[in-house]
């Protein structure tokens, strides 16, 4: 059994090779593109298709996953960084957490988030909907 269809079974939403995201009001898929992601710093997107404002809700694992992703390289850089000090060590730290948790934490929200629409955007269509009755 290979690591990637281990993987497929225990997490079956979303996919490995493609980008795509669900919207929970048209069914539509949809890519978090670099574009999208660095215009969503809090994991708030909107469908292309109905402009639904969405959510992403984090699954149980997501923090430790981040933060096991910015110590891959912030360890080693924050080590380097200690013969030039404390300053040396913190700059070494951010510098590796960011190169490596800002891809890893994007391909978190591709494979593993929940989309949840909008508090304001459920009572949005709520009262558009009783409006019309």
């Amino acid at each position: 059994m290979s690591l990637f269809s281990l993987v497929q079974r225990t997490f079956p939403t979303g996919s490995l090779d493609g980008e795509d995201m669900k919207c929970p009001q048209c069914d539509n898929d949809f890519l978090l593109t670099w574009k999208r992601y660095i215009k969503a710093p809090l994991g708030r997107v909107s469908c292309p298709s109905c402009h639904t404002k969405l959510v992403c809700m984090h699954r149980w694992f997501y923090w430790p996953l981040i933060i096991l992703g910015c110590c891959i390289l912030g360890i080693p850089l924050a080590i380097l960084g200690a013969n030039y000090g404390v300053a040396g060590a913190l700059t070494g730290w951010f510098i590796g957490a960011f190169c490596v948790g800002i891809p890893f934490d994007r391909f978190l929200e591709i494979r593993f988030s929940v989309l949840r629409m909008r508090q304001d955007e459920t009572s949005n269509r709520a009262r558009l909907s009783r409006d019309v009755l």
